[in-house]
């Protein structure tokens, strides 16, 4: 199957997931296609041309090259999905959905060495707040290993806290894992345990920002 196809289908794939809570039934209501066809079109089997990609995006009033939105053509890079989603640097802050807006093209070679080998094992994030000091810029976005959800010490990982995800550096001492930013102000900042409430997303790998 070549490229196109696939990243239409895990652009399909995605959109079920993210806006009908992984329904392929309510999917299908909503496209007014059949269950069956539905699985057609997902099924790593069966081609998702571009006629049906445009006709099933008119159907659901999204933009007509939607399947086809951040596809890169040069084998030497992947596209990772950006989403709609604002880590806290600081609290966490609620998410109200996890659509893709666009997409960052990155060298396989470099994103191999960071762990990542399949685009969906990725995903590019806002990042909102102070709490990371120089170490993640306040507006930046940053790449996240979504396979890495083991504490490793002094990595910078992206988990639940509060009210939504947060980025931190994650540490080992006096036998628990603890929470640290890299902001010098503790009195904001203050570290904190981690605890089974705070379910780790990934590790951050990569931070982009304007200078």
């Amino acid at each position: 199957m070549d490229e196109m196809t696939l990243h239409r289908k895990r652009r399909l794939r995605h959109l079920i997931d993210s806006q009908y809570g992984g329904s392929q039934a309510r999917f299908a209501q909503a496209a007014k296609l059949t269950e069956g066809r539905l699985s057609q079109i997902a099924s790593p089997e069966h081609s998702f041309g571009e006629r049906s990609a445009r006709n099933l995006a008119s159907e659901l009033r999204l933009d007509e090259r939607y399947f086809e939105a951040g596809f890169v053509a040069d084998p030497a890079y992947l596209q990772i999905s950006r989403l709609n989603v604002t880590v806290g640097a600081g609290d966490g802050r609620p998410v109200l959905s996890e659509d893709i807006i666009d997409g960052l093209a990155f060298k396989r070679d470099f994103l191999r060495d960071v762990g990542i080998t399949n685009p969906d094992d990725g995903a590019v994030v806002d990042i909102k707040g102070e709490s990371m000091g120089a170490t993640v810029w306040n507006g930046s976005v940053v790449l996240v290993n979504k396979r890495a959800r083991e504490p490793v010490k002094s990595k910078i990982f992206v988990f639940l806290s509060g009210e939504g995800p947060v980025v931190k550096r994650v540490l080992y001492e006096r036998n628990r894992w603890i929470a640290r930013s890299d902001n010098e102000d503790k009195k904001r900042f203050p570290d904190f345990p981690l605890s089974e409430e705070n379910e780790i997303l990934g590790r951050a790998v990569w931070m982009g920002a304007k200078l």
